[in-house]
């Protein structure tokens, strides 16, 4: 589909309510984002229109599977329309003439109102928002969560441009354009997430087999630090957190919202939460795990390494050789970017705690050593002494 700065009235086929489209408002997931108004409405909808590679535009075969976008989209909100999170799909139209040719398909949603969830953080909460309301907001994920898996369907992409925030603190999930059926190998256009917002075994992953609940865990993690700390996090698999929002997660006074956190932001899926409802029973006040419960008793947040941003480009060995600072998987080399952080050898930080703590235990390990070759000192010279003549 095509957009002029004129408002075009949409041919639709056997349709006998009028759409207009007023205006593209974005472009992402090999989709345009147009305003759409429905006469007699009063109201603006959001059309989703497909993006083509124009070059193939004669190649059936990419055409009916560039298709297949809006009808699997359409189909999930059908499956979803009970819940309440996701926008509700108003009609998917056929239009006379498009790109593509005749039957072009053009998916209109409901548009909901307020700002993305991104937009509201940055503005209401750039130090991230209170632990009560976050914990609030995920809960309402989490309720989404479990309806897609259970409908058979992952999120994948937990990009929080993807959701709008309501007055009310109502979340609404508005552009659900990654999601993905269970165990079906994924299409070109279904590969377009945000790295720091999706699981890293399933980033550039196509055959569809690894996807698992764990994996929109992950992605909700790492929205659940975005709203905590007002950092949005890394797409690096050990280290997702900046120190900022290492700092300001640790320094909450609900100790289980961390934990919880560093439960689903552990970089092997098997060592997060299996399942949605798992997940979802913790994401209330009363609900927040301990660490004498199972699972969490030896969890921990993610800290930062130090090597990436701390060291001296030309000492560290990291950059060089394009791998990760850190023990797990190795990672292509991410450019720095320019950022206000606080140090994290700053007398006191979380990151200088962590490591006091790592000492100390490393100390108390090596008294019990000096005393072991003491002795053995003292045994060899009385062995020679006694062998002397």
């Amino acid at each position: 589909m095509t957009m002029d700065d004129t408002p075009a009235l949409i041919d639709i086929h056997d349709q006998p309510t009028g759409f207009q489209a007023l205006a593209l408002r974005e472009e992402r997931d090999e989709l345009q984002i147009v305003a759409i108004a429905e006469a007699g409405a009063g109201r603006e909808h959001l059309g989703l229109a497909l993006s083509y590679d124009e070059a193939r535009l004669n190649d059936v075969a990419y055409v009916a599977t560039r298709r297949e976008q809006l009808s699997h989209l359409a189909d999930y909100l059908d499956a979803l329309s009970e819940g309440g999170v996701v926008a509700r799909k108003i009609e998917l139209l056929d239009i006379k003439e498009g790109p593509g040719g005749a039957g072009e398909p053009l998916l209109v949603i409901e548009r909901c109102e307020g700002p993305t969830l991104f937009e509201a953080v940055q503005t209401r909460w750039p130090e991230g928002m209170p632990a009560e309301l976050a914990l609030t907001i995920m809960a309402q994920l989490g309720d989404l969560l479990v309806a897609t898996h259970q409908a058979g369907y992952y999120w994948r992409d937990f990009d929080p441009r993807r959701f709008v925030l309501q007055g009310d603190d109502t979340l609404r999930a508005q552009l659900p354009g990654c999601v993905v059926s269970k165990g079906v190998k994924l299409k070109p256009w279904q590969l377009n997430t945000h790295p720091a917002y999706t699981a890293p075994e399933v980033r550039e992953e196509t055959s569809g087999t690894m996807l698992r609940a764990a994996a929109d865990i992950y992605g909700a993690g790492a929205l659940m630090s975005f709203l905590l700390s007002g950092e949005e996090p890394r797409a690096r698999v050990e280290s997702p957190l900046s120190f900022t929002a290492y700092e300001r997660i640790e320094a909450l006074a609900m100790p289980g919202i961390t934990l919880l956190l560093a439960r689903t932001l552990q970089p092997l899926a098997k060592k997060r939460f299996g399942r949605a409802e798992i997940f979802r029973r913790y994401l209330s006040l009363d609900e927040l795990p301990t660490r004498e419960q199972k699972g969490f008793g030896m969890v921990m947040l993610p800290a930062p390494w130090l090597g990436l941003e701390m060291e001296n480009p030309e000492k560290n060995r990291a950059l060089k050789s394009h791998l990760s600072s850190g023990p797990l998987i190795s990672v292509a080399r991410e450019e720095p970017a320019e950022t206000s952080e606080p140090s994290a050898l700053a007398e006191g930080s979380a990151v200088v705690r962590a490591e006091e703590r790592a000492e100390e235990a490393r100390a108390g390990l090596r008294w019990p050593r000096v005393a072991v070759i003491i002795v053995l000192v003292v045994a060899a010279l009385a062995y020679l002494t006694l062998r002397a003549p």
